[in-house]
């Protein structure tokens, strides 16, 4: 069915890997967990927004098999975790796995920014 806006709390009830939340959001505020699930496929959206700037940040988590890599990413150290990084879009976009969860980090940021975010979803 449609993904629907939950809490973080009561999406980790319908997803089996454990959801992971940034600490450090560079201002952003939580709006919103969508939850799906395809198949063998989990995956939850986390949104979160600035208001002052109009603007939102997207995670997805994913525990799909084929991660995609990113094309003419750039290698950065997210802690000791190897992640891509990337402008796109007039955005720009970070990627990493952790413990067999795919990440992906979508905003109107800074690399320094988007690493800081990542590093506090794993800590």
């Amino acid at each position: 069915g449609m993904p629907k806006e939950t809490t973080i709390e009561d999406a980790q009830k319908e997803i089996s890997f454990k959801i992971l939340s940034p600490k450090y959001t560079a201002g952003y505020e939580f709006k919103s967990a969508m939850p799906n699930k395809e198949d063998e496929v989990e995956s939850v959206i986390l949104n979160y927004v600035n208001t002052d700037k109009n603007d939102a940040i997207v995670i997805i988590e994913s525990n799909s098999k084929n991660s995609n890599s990113i094309p003419n990413a750039e290698k950065v150290k997210i802690g000791d975790i190897e992640g891509e990084y990337a402008k796109s879009m007039g955005g720009s976009m970070l990627s990493f796995k952790k413990d067999g969860i795919v990440v992906v980090i979508i905003g109107n940021l800074e690399k320094e920014e988007l690493i800081k975010i990542a590093e506090s979803m794993i800590d």
